[in-house]
């Protein structure tokens, strides 16, 4: 059976995170079926259902988000790769089109872009948009370390064969 990858992050319930040597903001499991997923999860400490169990602090919500499927041909085929955005407002509108379109693709070189970056008005505000192609799980892994990083390392993948890669987010100094 094909393996593949899976997504777990974590919430800050209580106002901090659970890291360990295991354990950061997102994990990527590498397994047969989600269920061996999330068995490998358990036994790093992930969780489900902190509030009701009493574990987790019932304004922020549960820890643990349950595994979902990172699919890379879903994301690249149906949704036409994935959606990157950077709001402009208050750093410089619309007159600098072209240097945010360039700056939004400086933020990730040696991308393919399925969706050229433009410059779009949505919600009374001014954004960059484009979509890039995902051709791995550390690209996909590192893209949200970089939009969502919380945590040094901020996501670290699994592979079946016992490897750790650890992903880190040009947000958080290391």
């Amino acid at each position: 059976m094909e393996k593949r990858f899976y997504e777990l992050s974590q919430n800050n319930s209580g106002g901090s995170f659970d890291l360990n040597e295991r354990l950061c903001h997102r994990l990527y499991i590498e397994a047969e079926d989600v269920e061996k997923a999330v068995k490998i999860a358990e036994g790093f400490g992930c969780y489900w259902d902190g509030v009701e169990k009493g574990m987790d602090c019932p304004c922020c919500g549960d820890r643990w988000h349950r595994a979902e499927l990172v699919d890379l041909e879903k994301i690249n085929t149906q949704w036409n790769g994935y959606e990157i955005t950077e709001w402009l407002d208050g750093k410089g509108g619309t007159h600098m089109k072209d240097v945010a379109i360039q700056n939004l693709k400086a933020q990730y070189p040696g991308q393919t872009w399925l969706v050229e970056p433009v410059l779009e008005n949505k919600y009374g505000s001014t954004r960059v948009i484009g979509r890039i192609r995902l051709d791995s799980i550390e690209q996909y892994a590192q893209i949200m370390a970089n939009l969502y990083g919380f945590t040094k390392p901020d996501g670290r993948v699994f592979y079946a064969n016992g490897g750790i890669k650890e992903i880190h987010s040009a947000k958080v100094k290391k």
